[in-house]
């Protein structure tokens, strides 16, 4: 009969969902070994438009290296303003500037990289309230990335 037919194909005799049913251990397999595949294959090809290949690139990008008298520029690319440069985002009354000529040498062999050292051999030290303030472009995320001696 049709109601007979109508709760073979729709699953239940009020159209209601069916029953979820148990995944086989074979068909999880499958998709496991699917999706490793086609990761591998995106990776070993160097597809740009795999999202694990992306580079984020902030809307909004203020690097600053606390204390120091001119730019600092990393190995990835990055370059980081100096004090003077950065004064205008800066609210303060106060002006202690510190820095250091080198490390010793058992701490930059140490957990930090070697790129990112530069930003460690200065520093600004503030006693009372002070602020930065940034213009922000874009609603969203944003990072605030501080660094401090390892």
């Amino acid at each position: 009969t049709i109601s007979d037919y109508r709760h073979d194909i729709m699953g239940g005799e009020k159209h209601g969902a069916s029953k979820p049913q148990p995944i086989s251990s074979f068909s999880l397999l499958f998709l496991c070994l699917l999706m490793s595949d086609f990761t591998s294959t995106n990776i070993a090809k160097g597809d740009s438009s795999s999202p694990s290949m992306l580079k984020y690139t902030p809307p909004d990008n203020y690097l600053i290296n606390c204390g120091s008298p001119q730019n600092t520029q990393l190995d990835d690319g990055r370059t980081f303003k100096s004090d003077p440069q950065s004064t205008s985002f800066l609210s303060t009354d106060q002006n202690i500037l510190t820095s250091i000529d080198s490390f010793p040498v058992n701490i930059s062999s140490s957990s930090s990289p070697s790129s990112s050292l530069p930003l460690y051999l200065t520093s600004r030290i503030f006693c009372d309230e002070s602020m930065y303030r940034f213009l922000i472009f874009n609603p969203g995320l944003h990072w605030v990335r501080l660094y401090f001696y390892p």
